[in-house]
């Protein structure tokens, strides 16, 4: 006998003892243990039932997670840029008057004019006593204030 008829024989001799298997018909079991058989397959039918259940619970619970992750990154990315450009138009703003009043200053000294000197030193005075970040505490307290709307940019 060779080698492919050895390999046919073998997968026969498997072939059939499966079938075999497949074929018991529970001869030899008590009306009892067919009802245990069948209780057992019922629990894991529910157990099966119950865990799929919870799978879709839990990916359910997921998704709101995730969506409710996505809408406060969105709002604090909004609040964030707003800040971010209420900072950068505070300290511009300022910046733009001081340079403004400097300019000035630097004209009047070249004049010699002691009115426009101390006009443009009462001026540069006024803006550094005054804090650029004074209405900042009224605009974080809007964006805490969750009856507030979200602005839109």
């Amino acid at each position: 006998m060779n080698d492919i008829d050895k390999y046919h024989n073998q997968q026969e001799i498997q072939s059939s003892t499966s079938s075999e298997s497949l074929q018991y018909n529970g001869q030899g079991l008590t009306n009892e243990d067919k009802m245990e058989i069948l209780r057992s397959g019922v629990d894991l039918t529910n157990k099966f039932i119950d865990t799929y259940a919870e799978i879709k619970r839990v990916e359910a619970k997921a998704r709101m997670v995730n969506d409710w992750s996505k809408t406060e990154i969105t709002k604090t990315v909004a609040k964030f840029k707003a800040s971010q450009e209420f900072l950068y138009l505070a300290f511009g703003e300022r910046n733009q008057a001081l340079f403004k009043h400097y300019d000035l200053l630097d004209k009047a000294v070249a004049s010699d004019d002691k009115e426009l000197i101390l006009a443009a030193l009462q001026g540069i005075s006024n803006i550094v006593t005054e804090s650029p970040l004074k209405d900042f505490e009224h605009f974080s307290k809007l964006f805490d204030d969750t009856s507030q709307p979200l602005v839109d940019f």
